[in-house]
């Protein structure tokens, strides 16, 4: 990867950015909205130590962002399907313009290492049927499928079906 690619915590300045990036995943929202989302994100990253939202600069612009929590940080009715306590790694997005450039393996390194730091056991992570990519990724760190499921915590797939994955990390 390019020595200059730096991996960090967002900041407020990173809001616009970071709100672009995810109008492509979530063509369907608002812009203001996606800002609104991003700026709570960047606030409750700032006051929990078991919610991160990192972001990767490749010469000091925003090129991706990723982020992960506990399952004990979202409300107990915030669930909407059952799912094993712990830490999920949550969406990664890359621009694609930076897309094949190990970005979102970057930022996903980092983002082990980092619930390693706070004392994970595993990860786990629910990825959609349909993301062929994110499902080759998720093997090639060394996830395994725990099960089926049509969501986990308060995230349902569009498609309706996808996978549970878990990775230990001790």
């Amino acid at each position: 990867m390019d020595e200059k690619l730096v991996i960090s915590l967002a900041k407020e300045s990173d809001v616009l950015a970071m709100s672009k990036l995810m109008l492509q995943v979530h063509p369907d929202m608002k812009f203001d909205e996606l800002v609104a989302r991003t700026q709570k994100e960047i606030v409750y990253n700032q006051s929990s130590k078991r919610y991160r939202l990192l972001v990767a600069r490749l010469d000091d612009k925003v090129v991706g962002f990723s982020r992960f929590y506990h399952s004990d940080e979202l409300k107990k009715e915030k669930h909407i399907y059952p799912s094993p306590s712990g830490f999920y790694c949550m969406g990664t997005i890359v621009d694609p313009n930076y897309r094949r450039n190990k970005i979102a393996t970057e930022l996903s390194l980092h983002r082990v290492k980092l619930m390693q730091i706070l004392g994970a056991q595993c990860a786990y992570s629910g990825v959609a049927a349909t993301n062929v990519a994110s499902i080759k990724m998720h093997e090639a760190f060394g996830f395994t499928k725990v099960s089926e499921i049509e969501g986990f915590l308060k995230v349902k797939f569009n498609c309706g079906a996808g996978f549970l994955y878990k990775k230990d990390l001790v």
